[in-house]
């Protein structure tokens, strides 16, 4: 069994359940108890869907949740942190549980060093 490979698949169905409103908390077998309190990442912007109101981001690895670095469409809680993102730049997010969503709830540039 590819455990990395299992992981990643699992956060990616997670995560786009939670785009479209389904709770796979149990199915995941994802800590969603932490999920429940904000958990902070990092990654580079790769896309924007304003009409979807996703970012695709390769981001690294999120602890607090159990996901593995990868690069997916992250749902954001609101449409708004949309016009502050740019395709290219480097960015630090945090998650946090709407709902059934788990949903990006603020994000920013961060600042070329």
């Amino acid at each position: 069994m590819n455990t990395p490979a299992t992981l990643r698949t699992l956060a990616r169905a997670v995560l786009l359940a939670a785009v479209a409103g389904v709770n796979l908390a149990h199915a995941s077998g994802m800590d969603m108890n932490a999920a429940m309190s904000a958990a902070s990442g990092s990654g580079v912007v790769r896309a924007i869907d304003a009409g979807h109101g996703t970012v695709t981001l390769d981001a690294g690895p999120i602890a607090a949740i159990g996901m593995d670095a990868m690069t997916m469409a992250y749902p954001l809680h609101s449409k708004a942190l949309l016009t502050r993102l740019h395709v290219g730049e480097k960015v630090h997010f945090t998650l946090a549980q709407h709902g059934d969503a788990l949903q990006i709830d603020t994000i920013e540039a961060v600042a070329a060093r």
